[in-house]
């Protein structure tokens, strides 16, 4: 087990598709930090030069917290990340998953060992690889925006801008102690990012062809988006709580309230269908 582990991790770090993935979303994270410290930067400067002979209250509308990836609103690059982020972890291993079945690779490794050493082995090491595929790029975003905006704390009387409402996920914590919110967010986009991965490779048990099989989460989310905006267009945003992932782990409030039991609940589920997916049609039901 622990060297069938070592070969498929071995085998992601070195894929040109988790290479591929990686550059992707690290691609938009950068260019989201260079467009908010274009159209910030030299705003929160001349805030800060005033501050001076006195407390200037655009400060906190103007801070680290407001300008990362995960908080601002304004670029392209931010929306792209998010929506395609099924797609840059699922990309990796779901096609060396249909790859490895369709070639009868797996046939060989089971002979050498027993196959459901292979799947746990396989399913590790492709969650492990979808966490590493948005964690990277994320950091390199924080660094890249802290080493210029002020890490001034959120004001709770500007909600209406941060976008982040009481009642939201770790709503309180952005105003009291940020930083920790931020690193939250960091860690439950990083959790998502292995479950896209994991939920990628599942679909490719019921789907042959590896195009449709690494786009299909990202065509669900897409169609689960555009439903709930069409529900949305009848009613506020505060009577609905926000049921899609690549908006949810935005962290502040795209279209709806973020919830807690939801965000674990749409963990729950990807997680369970995933592993009864690849257990039983992996490890149980598939003859070779």
């Amino acid at each position: 087990m622990k060297k069938q582990l070592k070969i498929e991790l071995k085998k992601a770090i070195f894929s040109p598709y988790f290479l591929f993935g990686l550059v992707m979303l690290t691609l938009f994270s950068v260019l989201s930090a260079i467009y908010i410290l274009e159209k910030n930067g030299g705003y929160t400067a001349a805030i800060k030069a005033d501050t001076e002979y006195a407390y200037n209250p655009d400060l906190p509308l103007f801070s680290f917290f407001s300008s990362w990836i995960g908080a601002e609103r304004m670029s392209l690059a931010y929306t792209l990340f998010f929506n395609l982020m099924p797609i840059g972890t699922a990309l990796p291993f779901a096609w060396s998953f249909c790859s490895e079945r369709k070639s009868g690779y797996i046939k060989n490794i089971v002979i050498r060992d027993n196959k459901k050493n292979y799947y746990k082995a396989k399913t590790i090491a492709i969650f492990v690889s979808g966490m590493i595929v948005v964690l990277i790029p994320l950091l390199i975003n924080i660094l890249i925006v802290s080493s210029k905006m002020p890490l001034y704390k959120p004001f709770a009387g500007y909600n209406f801008y941060n976008c982040v409402y009481f009642g939201d996920l770790f709503a309180d914590l952005y105003y009291s102690n940020p930083g920790i919110y931020v690193s939250l967010y960091v860690a439950l986009n990083t959790l998502y990012g292995g479950l896209f991965a994991v939920l990628g490779a599942a679909f490719s048990f019921y789907i042959s062809n590896i195009f449709s099989a690494v786009l299909l989460p990202f065509v669900i989310m897409l169609i689960l988006a555009y439903t709930e905006h069409a529900f949305q267009a009848y009613m506020f945003a505060g009577d609905i709580v926000e049921l899609i992932p690549t908006q949810f782990l935005h962290a502040s409030t795209l279209y709806a309230n973020s919830s807690g039991i939801v965000v674990a609940a749409v963990a729950i589920i990807i997680l369970t269908f995933s592993f009864f997916t690849i257990y039983f049609k992996g490890v149980k039901n598939e003859i070779y």
